[in-house]
């Protein structure tokens, strides 16, 4: 069968027949895009980007709050942005590993992914640990499960606010489950995005993820663009600096008095009994120090306060232990 040409076609040709050109002139080649029907992309390559933003700032937000709470360098940085489908993405992923599934009520659920060496180092360093993982991996305790579920709380407190400008979730109690094979919130082919994320624990560092449902975002994907997210919720240096201060503001620190010391050898103390006298290299008139971690803050002279032990701070120390004065 003869190709039909189009009219763009044959306006050229007649004008190479009035310039006396003899050439056929040739048709356009069509460009063919290949397209995979079990992957569909929902999700243009801005609104990922938009996406990935959105991400960048709750990196940056669970980075400092971690840091505090965990008393230890934390960093979160975003490695990538990807949609793919449910069963490519749970095939990927180890066995056991932390899954902490939080619904998203009457819609889905989102996953927050990491490895459970990494959960067991956080965990180490809460109960005062270097932040070493266990030789051999496992579930949780009740304890440790406690525990997890209140960095969990950081992790998505942020995860929350960073969405804010776009949508404001409407979530249910989250569940944690070890074994993604058991893991079925959705049909395998359904599409969803995964923000790839790196952390880092001290020395330790692991890739974690963060699943969210295509049908999660649905209603609102045309929100998903970086005018909108640039034009609402773009922090300022202000907002910034009151965020550091709310977290710096509740880090729980410890604080002691130091009424004197006194050098003692082991033999000393083994001969100690109720009632000895143990002298001080501090006179009872004398002030003493008080410190933060460790660290001279304050010096000061201790008392009673309505009948409980206490400290009347007279004036700050610096850092070798003076007093300043002013």
């Amino acid at each position: 069968m003869a190709e039909t040409l189009s009219q763009e076609e044959i306006d050229t040709l007649l004008s190479a027949i009035k310039a006396g050109q003899t050439e056929l002139v040739q048709a356009k080649e069509k460009v063919v895009r290949k397209y995979d029907f079990r992957r569909p992309d929902k999700l243009s390559k801005e609104q990922l980007r938009t996406i990935q933003m959105l991400h960048e700032n709750f990196a940056r937000g669970a980075s400092t709050e971690l840091a505090g709470y965990l008393r230890s360098a934390m960093s979160i940085s975003i490695v990538s942005v990807d949609q793919v489908t449910y069963q490519e993405y749970i095939r990927s992923l180890s066995d056991p590993t932390f899954m902490y599934l939080v619904p998203i009520i009457d819609v889905t659920s989102v996953i927050f992914e990491m490895s459970l060496d990494f959960v067991f180092a956080i965990i180490d360093k809460l109960l005062g640990g270097p932040g070493k993982p266990l030789r051999e991996v496992r579930e949780l305790t009740s304890v440790e499960a406690t525990l997890m579920n209140r960095v969990m709380e950081v992790y998505l407190r942020h995860w929350l606010e960073a969405w804010k400008p776009i949508v404001q979730w409407n979530l249910g109690k989250p569940t944690v489950e070890y074994s993604p094979g058991f893991v079925q919130i959705m049909p395998g082919s359904d599409v969803v995005v995964v923000i790839t994320y790196e952390e880092k624990l001290g020395e330790k560092s692991a890739i974690g993820t963060i699943c969210v449902p295509y049908m999660a975002l649905e209603g609102f994907v045309q929100n998903l663009t970086a005018h909108r997210w640039f034009g609402v919720s773009k922090p300022t240096p202000d907002d910034w600096k009151t965020t550091l201060m709310e977290v710096v503001e509740s880090v729980t620190v410890e604080v002691s008095v130091v009424l004197g010391k006194a050098p003692v050898s082991i033999g000393e103390i083994l001969k100690w009994d109720v009632g000895d006298v143990i002298e001080l290299s501090r006179r009872s008139d004398e002030e003493v120090d008080l410190l933060v971690e460790g660290n001279p803050f304050a010096k000061g002279i201790p008392g009673i306060y309505q009948r409980r032990k206490a400290f009347f701070a007279t004036g700050r120390s610096d850092e070798n232990g003076k007093e300043e004065v002013g």
